[in-house]
């Protein structure tokens, strides 16, 4: 019963954003990604990597760790999308295994930290998913699928980030669940039509 009124609530909502399938847009208003910085095609990326791997290594708190972690692995993303779209499947692939990286390295600082750093991490990696997800269709069909397999391996990363937290913080997360695995589903069906 207590689900059903919480539906209702959200459902209700005025304020709320409509989504392309119908439903309410759980991330509506997120910050996007930044502009890419050094791409993997350049020669400044393995500078920069190590000046990241540096930082992290400084990064001695969990907290300042995964924080530290989930921007960099904003940018690793923004830096993935740029591949895709300059068609370069080598740099691609090092940019999306960066991205990857970064964010088991935040689900590896958090595991110390409390059920409420988890959640914040967790909404991070939605919306990272989401907004790679909702990229998706925009991005040169011959090049993008590195992408959605990477997707799916985040979403293993997030299903275990997940399990880890109490069920009333995993609830709060369901509609944003929902609208990533979504997103995520509607680019895969993207792909096997051929669009």
């Amino acid at each position: 019963m207590r689900r059903l009124s919480v539906l209702w609530c959200v459902l209700s909502w005025a304020g709320a954003a409509g989504a392309g399938h119908g439903l309410l847009n759980s991330f509506a208003g997120i910050e996007w990604l930044p502009p890419p910085g050094g791409t993997p095609d350049s020669v400044f990326y393995g500078p920069e990597r190590w000046w990241d791997q540096r930082a992290l290594a400084a990064a001695h708190e969990p907290m300042q760790r995964m924080r530290l972690a989930v921007g960099l692995a904003r940018e690793r993303l923004a830096e993935a999308l740029a591949m895709v779209r300059a068609d370069e499947p080598a740099a691609l692939q090092l940019a999306l295994a960066d991205w990857q990286a970064m964010l088991a390295v935040a689900v590896s600082a958090s595991a110390e930290l409390g059920d409420g750093v988890r959640v914040e991490l967790a909404n991070a990696v939605l919306e990272q998913r989401y907004i790679a997800a909702t990229e998706y269709l925009d991005l040169p069909h011959a090049a993008r699928a590195p992408l959605l397999s990477s997707l799916q391996a985040v979403a293993a990363s997030y299903a275990a980030l997940a399990a880890t937290l109490a069920r009333a913080r995993r609830e709060a997360l369901f509609f944003r669940e929902e609208e990533a695995r979504w997103s995520v589903e509607m680019a895969q069906a993207a792909d096997e039509q051929g669009l």
